[in-house]
């Protein structure tokens, strides 16, 4: 701490809870004037209109086994059988989830997974999935296992309506000028601050 210029924790409380206070101040100062109007939202959502899309999404299921603690090719084996008897009909999916999936949010309900876009996937899961043709159970192995992966239904990305996308272009545009906002109330403190020292030093006489 002494090497950045605070001498003990008593000081380093001190600093922390003034610049709560000086945070405090600044928003209690400049939230108010911060105003996003129709007409703004209405220019931001025609000049942004083609990436403000519902993206693509699909809906699938799992059967998940875990390498973390098991050899992969175990892993791999167990459920190779379990796609076999699926491929088969021997058992159904749901079945097969309740019976040997280690993913306990969801075996219960047939390893359903909802809906899903390419974005909220880690890459390894999301580039298979998104590659697979609808119903068409296959393995898929990733960083964490290997799955028995179905896609069950599949949405083409779509545009969003004004009113669809305005409380998201709102609040991006409430960000954009509360930090241009801060920036210049931060400025005029520093200019007054400036102006005061200048003043005091006329006085005196230096």
């Amino acid at each position: 701490m002494k090497s950045m210029g605070i001498a003990d924790e008593t000081a380093l409380r001190h600093r922390i809870a003034a610049r709560i206070q000086q945070e405090k101040y600044v928003a209690m100062r400049v939230d108010p004037l911060v105003k996003v109007s129709e007409e703004e939202i209405a220019d931001f959502y025609e000049a942004h209109k083609d990436s403000l899309t519902i993206p693509e999404r699909i809906r699938a299921k799992h059967i998940f086994i875990a390498t973390l603690n098991r050899p992969s090719d175990e892993a791999k084996e167990l459920l190779e059988k379990a796609l076999a008897d699926l491929t088969a009909g021997k058992k159904d999916f749901a079945a097969l989830a309740k019976e040997i999936s280690e993913d306990f949010a969801n075996k219960e309900n047939g390893g359903d997974l909802g809906w899903m876009s390419r974005a909220r996937l880690p890459a390894d899961f999301g580039e298979a999935a998104f590659a697979m043709e609808k119903e068409k159970p296959a393995l898929v192995r990733t960083k964490l296992g290997w799955h028995i992966l179905q896609i069950t239904d599949r949405k083409p990305a779509e545009p969003r309506t004004l009113e669809e996308a305005k409380e998201e272009i709102t609040a991006a545009l409430a960000t954009t000028k509360r930090h241009q906002a801060v920036n210049d109330f931060r400025s005029t403190l520093r200019r007054f601050e400036e102006e005061k020292i200048d003043i005091f030093h006329d006085q005196l006489g230096l």
